[in-house]
């Protein structure tokens, strides 16, 4: 379970830092080049396979170029060391988060797209409040309310989906390449015993999605306090 965490989380962490910027742009200057240009971008991410792509990855920069480790968490025979774990990594992290930017990316494009012109925008505008101010805290914060959504049905286990193949493609230690082996070898115990912890893994995901309304929505709150007057 860790070494898929690893993989899963920094997929994620990833695939955020570059899709919210990117789906905000994209949302300010819509129908833009830039916007056309990330647009076809990212239908080009969702067709790539991940398993395809990692092994692109590993023909290109293992192979040919000798630049990053073909697979594994570790070089073996040498201790832990945080650049050598990272440099094992950078392929895996990359083709599992490829198709998570180009997803979350067209959920924040759209979303942002229908709270920019929102009456509430305008007013915020109005007040004389500064512009990032008003996208990140008036805006944004009303377009993450169908993400968290979108977060706890399918980004759980669609990570752990996507890391299933790709901790076979680069010889990774997880919980993925254990449940796999576990269907080949039926080895009924294990394959179910990982089967649900994804089961509870998503339901912990849609739990935790429900509790992000309450910090992202101000309007459940002010429900919970009409309930009690």
């Amino acid at each position: 379970m860790p070494n898929t965490l690893i993989l899963t989380v920094s997929s994620f962490i990833l695939s955020l830092l570059i899709a919210v910027p990117l789906g905000i742009i994209c949302a300010l200057k819509v129908n833009s080049r830039l916007d056309q240009l990330l647009s076809a971008v990212s239908f080009a991410g969702l067709a790539v396979p991940g398993f395809w792509l990692g092994i692109m990855l590993i023909m290109f920069f293992s192979v040919k170029l000798g630049w990053l480790p073909s697979g594994g968490l570790q070089t073996m025979g040498t201790q832990f060391s945080m650049a050598d774990r990272i440099k094992h990594l950078i392929m895996p992290v990359i083709s599992l988060a490829v198709v998570e930017v180009a997803m979350w990316f067209r959920y924040i494009r759209s979303s942002m797209l229908d709270v920019i012109n929102q009456d509430y925008m305008r007013t915020a505008n109005a007040k004389g409040l500064g512009g990032m101010r008003i996208l990140l805290l008036h805006g944004l914060r009303n377009a993450m309310i169908p993400l968290a959504t979108v977060f706890g049905l399918s980004s759980i286990p669609g990570f752990f989906a996507g890391a299933v193949v790709l901790e076979q493609v680069f010889s990774i230690p997880g919980m993925g390449r254990l449940m796999l082996e576990a269907a080949f070898q039926r080895d009924y115990p294990v394959l179910i015993s990982t089967t649900t912890l994804v089961a509870i893994m998503t339901v912990v995901g849609n739990y935790l999605a429900d509790l992000s309304y309450a910090i992202l929505d101000p309007r459940v709150n002010l429900g919970k306090q009409e309930v009690k007057a």
